[in-house]
């Protein structure tokens, strides 16, 4: 009787955590500090080994919506055939979508083909990267997903959104791109 009711509250728990993000309550606090302000000038490579200049990718778009993410993260990979729905309507209005793969660095081919297989599952085709020291330092993620939202000048859009939060996600790049026309008139 014992073991099922430890086995029992094993699955509970990870219920109540494959629903949240993936950090402690500490480290979604963290992430939720406001980060406003422009990205340095980086580079990142992409998860075929294709070096992509953020502030040229930043430039192409109204507004790039960063959605940091983990290959260990449920939520994070639960809300990807979502984002996957998301990234074209974004596009017919000036936006786009962007992963930033937290746990795969460009020199780790496992993680690479891990983070791939992923995508694949999830019917993901927007451009995912891998992490570096410089993305940490212009996207810290205390917890996954974390979702920064950016204009075409490099500047970051209010606070990240903390958490799998596909709705406030549209909410927010309805906002950013309202006033990017509004900039622009």
């Amino acid at each position: 009787m014992r073991k099922t009711a430890w086995i029992m509250m094993l699955v509970v728990l990870c219920c109540a955590f494959a629903l949240t993000a993936c950090g402690t309550e500490e480290a979604e606090e963290a992430a939720s500090i406001s980060v406003a302000g422009t990205i340095e000038s980086f580079e990142a490579v992409d998860l075929d080994g294709n070096t992509v200049k953020m502030e040229d990718l930043f430039a192409q778009n109204k507004v790039t919506m960063v959605n940091l993410w983990g290959t260990f993260c449920g939520p994070c990979i639960n809300e990807m055939p979502e984002l996957a729905e998301m990234a074209p309507e974004f596009q017919e209005q000036g936006g786009a979508v962007v992963g930033l793969v937290v746990d795969v660095y460009e020199k780790d081919p496992a993680m690479i083909d891990v983070a791939k297989g992923i995508l694949k599952d999830t019917g993901v085709g927007y451009l995912n990267l891998c992490y570096s020291a410089q993305c940490e330092d212009n996207f810290p993620a205390e917890a996954v997903p974390t979702t920064y939202f950016v204009n075409s000048k490099g500047e970051v859009l209010g606070d990240p959104i903390v958490g799998a939060s596909p709705e406030a996600y549209r909410t927010r790049m309805a906002e950013c791109l309202a006033s990017a026309g509004e900039a622009n008139e």
